[in-house]
């Protein structure tokens, strides 16, 4: 299998609705993903997201990568079509955890490739358009 293909605009055209994916972020960087694990034999990642309540969260991924399906126990997920915020989070810390997988498990004998290059400056870009007030603050 391929690394899981996870970047803002998957998880974007996933999201359920723009709230959904606004309270998804908020809840991953608030640090409520708990027990995130990625089972490469299953290509799938399980998760807890404290909501309300604790809701368990799974990510299916296909063998190039891409996701595949998703499911949360919570109740919006079964009243909405895409992903819940619970979801989102989840591929958040899923964005987050691969990128330290990329980067920091490559050969330190090759260089970097231009586009992991890319991805870094893409993540940034999209990490401060989402956070008007960190951006104003580099410039």
């Amino acid at each position: 299998m391929n690394i899981p293909n996870i970047h803002d605009k998957i998880i974007r055209h996933h999201a359920s609705d723009n709230e959904a994916y606004k309270r998804g972020l908020l809840y991953n960087l608030n640090h409520r993903v708990r027990h995130f694990e990625f089972d490469n034999n299953k290509l799938v990642i399980n998760a807890v997201v404290r909501g309300s309540e604790d809701y368990d969260v799974s990510i299916y991924f296909d063998d190039d990568g891409d996701i595949e399906d998703y499911e949360c126990t919570c109740p919006a997920y079964y009243n909405q079509f895409g992903a819940c915020k619970h979801i989102v989070a989840v591929m958040k810390m899923a964005q987050s955890e691969l990128l330290k997988y990329k980067y920091y498990n490559f050969d330190n004998s090759k260089k970097l490739h231009s586009d992991t290059l890319e991805d870094i400056f893409a993540f940034f870009e999209s990490f401060l358009d989402e956070n008007p007030k960190t951006k104003s603050i580099l410039r």
